[in-house]
């Protein structure tokens, strides 16, 4: 668990959650399972690896953003380093894969999107802006 704040004007807030007993036994993939992380690690890498102008034309096409907005939001999440805390320390390095973000992710890019994963795009977009300057 992160210390907060995790970095720069730091917004971020820590809340309680029930955990459903009958999912986490199941082996479902979810944030807090082993495979869930591990997961979301393939996937964010699958992300990099990709064509970034392909991906940029699918997520603008779902999402219906401007292309500025999903390039910078994947600019953000995948690539740029910041000074962030990780296991107690300060470490200049991206953002550790999370599995909700991939799965919001994979969503816009098949064209798919929930509301909150637009709202997630335009979260990490303005973030990116704040954190860069």
């Amino acid at each position: 668990m992160p210390t907060l704040p995790a970095h720069p004007n730091c917004r971020c807030a820590l809340s309680a959650y029930w955990k459903d007993e009958e999912k986490f036994a199941s082996g479902a993939l979810d944030g807090e399972s082993r495979r869930g992380q591990e997961h979301a690690r393939r996937f964010y890498n699958e992300l990099r690896n990709s064509n970034r102008k392909d991906l940029i034309m699918k997520i603008f096409k779902s999402s219906k953003m401007s292309k500025t907005i999903v390039s910078s939001s994947l600019k953000h999440v995948l690539d740029s380093k910041y000074d962030l805390i990780y296991d107690g320390e300060i470490k200049h390095m991206n953002f550790v894969p999370d599995y909700d973000m991939a799965e919001s992710a994979k969503r816009l890019r098949i064209g798919n999107p929930l509301k909150h994963d637009i709202i997630t795009l335009k979260h990490e977009a303005l973030e990116a802006d704040l954190m860069d300057k």
